[in-house]
């Protein structure tokens, strides 16, 4: 209620009267409060508003390819829809869920925190059933963190974590842009573009440091703050191969091989936590899937040695090359589950409704 009786209240209710919409400070109210607790980042939706919220969702919400890349044509990113989609199979009755905060991996007393400031109800202090699968994602030195709805513990250890991944990873997303509108303006040799690399280079190492300072403080090897830090590595890792190779001077051989490495071994470690949390099927884990299979693919071909000694679990050209195999194996049968061609489909399956509404017209008619 802290609108009512406010400037921007009167604003508000003048514009309306000169539009010549009838609306009053309930009106208003209403609207802001179905804005605040039924809305997503990107807007309001009618359909997806009835999507309750579940910690173990069983669909994703997609922005289709191209809405918000920079090199996307004009006419892909004028798209104006998002989809839905069940990541594993749904008995006929069950609720579809989805996971109303992003990113979607937080503790669970940021969950419960930030479900109750946006969206006011409370998800309780502890994870029981169905959740008993997902608690040890959630402990923090073999204990499960206390929590309260309506405050957060500045000192815990998950919460710091947090806030210094949502630092690297604003940091991580600027970097991408600038680097886009470098490479699209001609202009990735200039000095502002060194001293970005000189960024990347450093944001590489911390989020690289960020994985194994987690794992000491939270004590625990499956904790699912540990699938951001994973993936803000190689978010950063990817960036900085890819200015590596345009810059001049860029990235030595010898360095290019040492992030391709840290790149592999960020992503095996990432592939169960995924899996554990997200499920076989989800998309995210089909793009681990194939990151993995190419950062393998490149180390054989450039530097097999440096691959064999880095870990175990790559010792030989056997194993790299069944786990290359069967990580494009997995990434192609997930990728299969989320068709691309949603609009066209659409548009087909409308055509042939409309061609047997037809049909049945002049069946009747004769």
């Amino acid at each position: 209620l802290q609108y009512t009786g406010s400037k921007e209240m009167s604003s508000t209710l003048k514009l309306a009267e000169g539009l010549g919409i009838k609306l009053d400070e309930i009106d208003i109210l209403r609207l802001l409060l179905t804005m605040r607790y039924n809305g997503f980042g990107s807007g309001v939706y009618l359909h997806f508003a009835m999507f309750n919220h579940d910690d173990d969702c069983n669909c994703v919400k997609f922005v289709p390819e191209g809405k918000n890349n920079i090199d996307a044509s004009i006419s892909d990113r004028g798209q104006n829809y998002s989809e839905v989609r069940t990541t594993r199979f749904v008995k006929r009755g069950t609720p579809l869920t989805l996971h109303y905060l992003d990113p979607r991996e937080l503790s669970h007393a940021s969950r419960r925190y930030h479900l109750w400031d946006q969206h006011r109800f409370d998800i309780g202090g502890t994870m029981e059933e169905p959740y008993a699968s997902l608690i040890e994602m959630e402990l923090v030195n073999e204990e499960f963190p206390k929590s309260e709805k309506d405050r957060q513990d500045h000192h815990r250890i998950t919460y710091l974590i947090e806030t210094t991944l949502k630092e690297l990873e604003q940091q991580c997303s600027e970097v991408k842009l600038a680097w886009s509108l470098m490479m699209s303006t001609k202009n990735e040799t200039s000095d502002e573009a060194l001293v970005l690399f000189e960024q990347c280079k450093a944001l590489e190492m911390a989020a690289d440091e960020m994985i194994r300072a987690s794992k000491s403080k939270l004590g625990n090897e499956w904790h699912l703050l540990l699938i951001r830090c994973c993936r803000l590595h190689l978010d950063a890792a990817e960036i900085l191969l890819r200015m590596g190779e345009s810059m001049s001077p860029g990235l030595t051989s010898r360095q290019q091989i040492d992030v391709m490495l840290k790149f592999a071994v960020s992503c095996h470690f990432l592939l169960p936590l995924q899996v554990k949390y997200l499920g076989s099927c989800h998309p995210d884990v089909a793009r681990t899937n194939y990151d993995l299979a190419l950062a393998i693919n490149a180390l054989l071909s450039r530097s097999p040695k440096s691959l064999f000694e880095s870990k175990d679990f790559f010792s030989s050209f056997g194993k790299c090359q069944r786990m290359e195999a069967d990580c494009l194996r997995e990434h192609r049968r997930i990728d299969a589950l989320y068709p691309r061609n949603t609009q066209q489909s659409l548009k087909s399956s409308e055509k042939i409704d409309n061609n047997k509404k037809e049909g049945k017209n002049i069946e009747i008619s004769m």
